[in-house]
């Protein structure tokens, strides 16, 4: 998941870097877009479905609750959503990892919430051995994919003596976390890990509402509270990277969450040649190594992580990384289309 820019005009609300398809609400189906949400056929139980723009993308909600609880409920989680883009955008020259990226060098204090991304968004560069690098927020606004629009000239190569993440700094003094950038080349970009996390944070809020069966989505990560109101799996549909409409595999979820990184939303092409949005960490250029990894975990901050950086490795490597971290299984369509489960 990578955070978009500002979001844009309606025309423009179906460049989400993914889609999915929620099957299986009373033999109907949800589907869950940039843009819209349609519930199919009748549900036996009461449903309450919302959508709001928040995080650059569409976000949406479903839950089974009695009212009116429901509808507060879910107007707290999508202010937990909206809290987590005040904090962790990257747009805002307020927010906290604005006021960081303004001012290299200098440790400010943020608030413990984006101390844990950064905290998880470190450990995973470490992990994935810098396939996944919060840093990356130069190269990222040089190719233009943050506002959709294709650079005139397409930009060179990013060498760097070390990985990009390396050079933040979190620690904490009197008890208050505090984060920097030693290198002022690199600016903290979250968008592949704060998505996940802000839909955690909305199941958290669901969950300390009573509720017991919801999703919760936003541009592609997606979490399940509980199992459907009758008990069975909620059915996710990953859509096919390259056959708009079709449905690539259905994976069955109950209190768990799932995320699609991939190269078929937020892309250009230029002589011939597709870049996509997922850069290479190492080149700073677009990867070229799938065109979707799906990956399904316990949390949507893992799992949009996960995503990220697998889909921005080699297969060999990818596939490596998610036998060690995604226990719960993971599906990626490399390059030429060659599909693997693990």
């Amino acid at each position: 998941m990578s955070e978009q820019g500002p979001t844009r005009g309606a025309s423009e609300r179906g460049l989400t870097r993914r889609r999915l398809l929620v099957g299986g609400l009373a033999g109907g189906a949800l589907l869950l877009t940039g843009g819209s949400t349609a519930l199919v056929g009748r549900a036996r139980w009461p449903v309450l479905q919302g959508a709001r723009q928040v995080m650059g993308t569409w976000a949406h909600i479903v839950l089974s609750h009695p009212q009116p609880q429901a509808q507060q409920a879910m107007e707290a989680a999508f202010a937990a959503l909206e809290d987590v883009q005040r904090r962790m955008t990257r747009f805002s020259p307020d927010s906290e990892i604005g006021r960081v990226n303004a001012t290299a060098g200098r440790m400010l204090p943020v608030s413990a919430l984006t101390a844990e991304v950064v905290s998880t968004a470190v450990a995973l560069a470490r992990a994935s051995d810098g396939r996944f690098d919060p840093g990356l927020g130069m190269p990222e606004a040089a190719w233009g994919f943050y506002d959709h629009r294709a650079p005139r000239h397409l930009p060179g190569g990013w060498a760097r003596p070390a990985p990009a993440w390396r050079a933040l700094r979190l620690e904490r003094r009197d008890g208050v976390p505090h984060l920097g950038v030693a290198d002022p080349s690199v600016q903290v970009d979250l968008g592949g890990i704060a998505k996940g996390y802000g839909v955690d944070r909305a199941i958290e809020v669901l969950r300390a509402a009573g509720v017991e069966h919801a999703l919760v989505e936003a541009g592609g990560d997606l979490r399940a509270l509980g199992p459907r109101p009758d008990g069975t799996p909620w059915r996710i549909g990953v859509r096919h990277p390259r056959r708009p409409g079709q449905v690539l595999a259905v994976l069955p979820l109950r209190d768990g969450a799932v995320a699609t990184s991939g190269d078929y939303e937020n892309f250009f092409v230029r002589d011939g040649e597709r870049y996509a949005h997922l850069l290479d960490a190492r080149s700073g250029r677009p990867a070229r190594f799938h065109q979707s990894v799906s990956v399904i975990g316990p949390t949507a901050m893992l799992t949009d992580a996960l995503a990220t950086a697998a889909c921005a490795a080699p297969p060999a490597e990818a596939q490596a990384l998610l036998r060690r971290t995604a226990p719960g299984g993971w599906l990626a369509v490399d390059e030429v289309g060659r599909m693997v489960r693990g």
